[in-house]
């Protein structure tokens, strides 16, 4: 299954269709999300990051582009759609990053089927380090999706600032406790056309 959204059509793990979003601590200003959610996902056309997930022997590398601009959505090379408006980053389902940005604040969203996805805050202030680089001041976000009466999925999303998604790790959870780690997502290069930076 793949998202529609930028960050997740990588992923293949998040499930489609809309969602009712919702939270708490919704920001009052434009200004807010300009120094904070914006902060850790630059969204500009040229925009380009590509991603390594290693399956078995093999390494699957998957390059995410921001081809236009549309509609309020900034839409990449597979059809994914992003935007910030006053509560964070959402795609046409869902929130993935939600004001404020602090440590323990939740937010959930529902998805066709009822199954809900529940977000968290883990930490502003985490050290990652993948292929692309070490990056310090990172934003940790777990999220948790029931997908059977046996099974829940949890989901740990890292974004830098100024750079973008970091990495996915994902875990299955059995019975509550038998824990199955998945094939993990991490950034390999990555070019910003808005900051002329790149690795």
């Amino acid at each position: 299954m793949r998202s529609p959204a930028l960050l997740t059509a990588i992923a293949a793990l998040v499930i489609t269709g809309c969602a009712s979003p919702g939270g708490v601590g919704v920001a009052s200003s434009p200004g807010l999300i300009a120094e904070t959610a914006t902060s850790y996902f630059p969204l500009a056309v040229g925009n380009r990051w590509t991603y390594l997930t290693q399956v078995g022997d093999r390494q699957e590398r998957n390059d995410i582009r921001i081809e236009k601009r549309e509609g309020g959505f900034y839409e990449d090379n597979r059809g994914g759609r992003l935007r910030f408006d006053v509560e964070g980053l959402r795609d046409e389902a869902r929130y993935l990053i939600h004001l404020p940005l602090q440590a323990g604040h939740r937010w959930e969203s529902r998805v066709p089927g009822g199954a809900v996805e529940r977000y968290e805050i883990l930490t502003t202030d985490a050290v990652i380090e993948v292929p692309a680089g070490r990056f310090q001041g990172v934003l940790l976000i777990r999220a948790k999706t029931r997908v059977d009466p046996r099974t829940e999925l949890e989901r740990e999303w890292a974004y830098a600032r100024g750079v973008g998604l970091l990495r996915i790790e994902t875990t299955a959870v059995v019975d509550g406790k038998q824990r199955v780690g998945q094939p993990t997502i991490e950034l390999g290069e990555f070019s910003l056309h808005d900051t002329a930076s790149s690795r």
